[in-house]
């Protein structure tokens, strides 16, 4: 079972490395690893070619398409039957390739699997979390509003997904800058594919002031996503009250 992971790349840090070794160093065996250079800026370029020197593929675009459209690039350029995503301040676990790919071995027929995340400052995972017997919980069509309503919470650098399942789906929805984790996961199930959750942590994710969770483009993403949400309500089997009730959540979220 061999994965690609893709990690897009704007004006990166110090932290992208930490990202790149990450990548690099899971076990039992690396991955590919695809680093999408998204039209960069020439002070950050030493970056990319320490990643090159470390083994990663470098692919540079020659304009800025946003992250969800640079993940799509990746994942086309990629060689592998599963795919991940790593945005380039986090971190994967050292497990994060092995627990999500043992889901797939112990339920063969998924297609997709998003595990937590930890926000603990140093990474580390509750020796009790780490010890208790993992859940895996398939996220069904009929209970869509359910996960939405409560928050799906999930983000790219904690799924794995298969490569002809993503491109079938058309990817990542590039008008979002924001809100496509949870628009694929959404897509994924509506569309009959079997999704399933695991409560294992298997990433560190970093939020600070240089992430697009705080920028103008991610507001324009969450209008863009309540719409589609809104034009697919019937389908999804959500009613106007419901509606309105995930349209306050995603509010406070902003």
């Amino acid at each position: 079972m061999k994965v690609s992971v893709v990690i897009p790349y704007f004006n990166g840090r110090g932290a992208f490395l930490e990202a790149v070794q990450s990548v690099l160093l899971q076990t039992p065996e690396s991955p590919e690893l695809i680093i999408v250079d998204d039209c960069s800026s020439e002070e950050s370029k030493e970056y990319l070619s320490e990643a090159s020197k470390l083994g990663a593929r470098i692919i540079t675009l020659e304009e800025n398409v946003g992250q969800s459209e640079a993940r799509n690039i990746g994942a086309r350029y990629s060689s592998s039957q599963f795919l991940c995503f790593l945005d380039q301040d986090d971190v994967l676990l050292s497990f994060h390739n092995h627990q999500l790919k043992e889901v797939f071995s112990l339920q063969p027929d998924t297609d997709l699997v998003v595990g937590k995340y930890v926000l603990d400052e140093t990474g580390l995972i509750n020796p009790a979390e780490e010890s208790a017997e993992p859940e895996h919980k398939q996220l069904k069509r009929d209970e869509i509003i359910r996960h939405l309503t409560k928050g799906l919470d999930y983000v790219p650098g904690a799924m794995m997904v298969r490569r002809e399942v993503f491109l079938s789906l058309n990817g990542f929805d590039r008008e979002l800058r924001g809100f496509e984790d949870e628009d694929f996961v959404v897509r994924a199930i509506s569309s009959g594919h079997k999704v399933v959750a695991t409560s294992t942590p298997v990433l560190y994710w970093r939020q600070n002031h240089y992430s697009s969770s705080y920028s103008y483009s991610f507001l324009k993403s969450r209008s863009h996503y309540l719409n589609k949400l809104a034009t697919s309500a019937d389908t999804l089997g959500i009613n106007k009250p419901q509606l309105a009730q995930l349209w306050f959540r995603y509010e406070l979220l902003t």
